[in-house]
Protein backbone atom coordinates (compact mmCIF):
# COMPACT_ATOMS: atom_id res chain seq x y z
CA UNK A 1 0.00 0.00 0.00
CA UNK A 2 1.48 3.33 -1.02
CA UNK A 3 0.76 6.49 0.88
CA UNK A 4 0.28 9.61 -1.18
CA UNK A 5 0.91 12.74 0.85
CA UNK A 6 -0.26 14.82 -2.13
CA UNK A 7 -3.79 13.40 -1.77
CA UNK A 8 -3.97 14.30 1.90
CA UNK A 9 -2.41 17.68 1.03
CA UNK A 10 -5.17 18.39 -1.47
CA UNK A 11 -7.87 17.21 0.92
CA UNK A 12 -6.48 19.35 3.77
CA UNK A 13 -6.25 22.64 1.85
CA UNK A 14 -9.94 23.39 2.41
CA UNK A 15 -9.64 22.54 6.10
CA UNK A 16 -6.65 24.85 6.59
CA UNK A 17 -8.35 27.61 4.57
CA UNK A 18 -11.42 27.36 6.78
CA UNK A 19 -9.22 27.58 9.89
CA UNK A 20 -7.26 30.58 8.59
CA UNK A 21 -10.43 32.66 8.24
CA UNK A 22 -11.56 32.63 11.90
CA UNK A 23 -8.06 32.37 13.37
CA UNK A 24 -4.96 33.54 11.49
CA UNK A 25 -2.14 32.43 9.23
CA UNK A 26 0.25 32.44 12.18
CA UNK A 27 -2.08 30.20 14.21
CA UNK A 28 -2.30 27.67 11.37
CA UNK A 29 1.47 27.87 10.89
CA UNK A 30 1.87 27.30 14.63
CA UNK A 31 0.02 24.00 14.30
CA UNK A 32 1.17 22.82 10.88
CA UNK A 33 4.90 23.53 11.23
CA UNK A 34 5.42 21.44 14.41
CA UNK A 35 3.32 18.66 12.86
CA UNK A 36 5.55 18.78 9.78
CA UNK A 37 8.70 18.55 11.95
CA UNK A 38 7.22 15.69 13.99
CA UNK A 39 6.48 13.78 10.78
CA UNK A 40 10.01 14.34 9.53
CA UNK A 41 11.37 13.07 12.84
CA UNK A 42 8.94 10.13 12.84
CA UNK A 43 10.07 9.08 9.38
CA UNK A 44 13.61 8.90 10.70
CA UNK A 45 12.57 6.34 13.30
CA UNK A 46 11.94 3.82 10.54
CA UNK A 47 13.71 0.51 11.03
CA UNK A 48 14.56 -2.45 8.85
CA UNK A 49 13.25 -5.09 8.30
CA UNK A 50 9.80 -3.59 8.29
CA UNK A 51 6.69 -5.39 9.43
CA UNK A 52 3.00 -4.62 8.89
CA UNK A 53 2.89 -2.27 11.91
CA UNK A 54 5.80 -0.28 10.48
CA UNK A 55 4.04 -0.04 7.12
CA UNK A 56 0.90 1.28 8.81
CA UNK A 57 2.95 3.81 10.79
CA UNK A 58 4.61 5.08 7.61
CA UNK A 59 1.21 5.46 5.92
CA UNK A 60 -0.01 7.55 8.87
CA UNK A 61 3.18 9.63 8.82
CA UNK A 62 2.81 10.28 5.07
CA UNK A 63 -0.84 11.31 5.46
CA UNK A 64 -0.01 13.66 8.34
CA UNK A 65 2.95 15.03 6.36
CA UNK A 66 0.62 15.90 3.48
CA UNK A 67 -1.81 17.62 5.84
CA UNK A 68 1.01 19.57 7.49
CA UNK A 69 2.55 20.57 4.16
CA UNK A 70 -0.78 22.00 3.03
CA UNK A 71 -1.04 24.13 6.17
CA UNK A 72 2.54 25.38 5.96
CA UNK A 73 2.29 26.17 2.25
CA UNK A 74 -1.04 27.95 2.48
CA UNK A 75 -0.20 29.98 5.58
CA UNK A 76 3.29 30.99 4.43
CA UNK A 77 1.96 31.96 0.99
CA UNK A 78 -0.73 34.10 2.60
CA UNK A 79 1.82 35.74 4.88
CA UNK A 80 4.10 36.50 1.92
CA UNK A 81 1.16 38.01 0.06
CA UNK A 82 0.14 40.17 3.02
CA UNK A 83 3.71 41.41 3.57
CA UNK A 84 4.13 42.47 -0.04
CA UNK A 85 3.77 46.14 -0.97
CA UNK A 86 0.60 47.10 -2.82
CA UNK A 87 0.77 45.93 -6.42
CA UNK A 88 3.88 43.79 -5.79
CA UNK A 89 2.23 40.58 -4.55
CA UNK A 90 3.06 38.67 -7.74
CA UNK A 91 6.76 39.48 -7.51
CA UNK A 92 6.84 38.58 -3.81
CA UNK A 93 5.10 35.26 -4.39
CA UNK A 94 7.43 34.49 -7.31
CA UNK A 95 10.50 35.25 -5.18
CA UNK A 96 9.06 33.14 -2.37
CA UNK A 97 8.51 30.23 -4.79
CA UNK A 98 12.00 30.51 -6.28
CA UNK A 99 13.63 30.47 -2.86
CA UNK A 100 11.46 27.59 -1.69
CA UNK A 101 12.15 25.57 -4.84
CA UNK A 102 15.90 26.21 -4.59
CA UNK A 103 16.05 24.88 -1.05
CA UNK A 104 13.68 22.03 -1.90
CA UNK A 105 16.13 21.01 -4.63
CA UNK A 106 19.21 21.39 -2.40
CA UNK A 107 17.74 19.50 0.57
CA UNK A 108 17.86 15.99 -0.95
CA UNK A 109 21.39 16.56 -2.22
CA UNK A 110 22.54 17.65 1.24
CA UNK A 111 20.57 14.78 2.77
CA UNK A 112 22.40 12.32 0.54
CA UNK A 113 25.76 13.79 1.52
CA UNK A 114 24.83 13.57 5.20
CA UNK A 115 23.58 10.00 4.72
CA UNK A 116 26.91 9.00 3.19
CA UNK A 117 28.78 10.65 6.06
CA UNK A 118 26.66 9.15 8.84
CA UNK A 119 26.61 5.68 7.25
CA UNK A 120 30.19 5.30 8.41
CA UNK A 121 29.67 6.78 11.90
CA UNK A 122 27.92 5.78 15.10
CA UNK A 123 26.59 7.65 18.14
CA UNK A 124 26.00 5.67 21.32
CA UNK A 125 24.94 6.97 24.71
CA UNK A 126 24.96 4.61 27.69
CA UNK A 127 24.43 5.18 31.38
CA UNK A 128 26.35 2.96 33.78
CA UNK A 129 25.65 2.55 37.49
CA UNK A 130 28.79 1.38 39.26
CA UNK A 131 28.75 0.11 42.79
CA UNK A 132 27.49 -2.76 44.80
CA UNK A 133 27.80 -6.32 43.61
CA UNK A 134 26.95 -5.65 39.99
CA UNK A 135 27.43 -2.85 37.43
CA UNK A 136 24.29 -1.90 35.51
CA UNK A 137 24.52 -0.35 32.05
CA UNK A 138 21.49 1.03 30.24
CA UNK A 139 21.90 1.88 26.57
CA UNK A 140 19.94 5.07 25.96
CA UNK A 141 20.81 5.81 22.31
CA UNK A 142 22.40 3.80 19.56
CA UNK A 143 22.32 5.56 16.21
CA UNK A 144 24.29 3.92 13.44
CA UNK A 145 24.25 3.73 9.67
CA UNK A 146 20.79 4.71 8.30
CA UNK A 147 19.13 5.18 11.70
CA UNK A 148 21.58 8.03 12.37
Amino acid sequence: MRAHPQRSNLAALGLWGALIDPFSNKAVLGIAAPLFLACAFGGGLDRHPMGPADDALLVVIHILMGIATAGVGLASGNIAMKLSPPGQATAYLAANSVISATFAAAAPVLGGLFADFFAAHQLTLALTWTGGAQNVTVQVLNFQSWTF
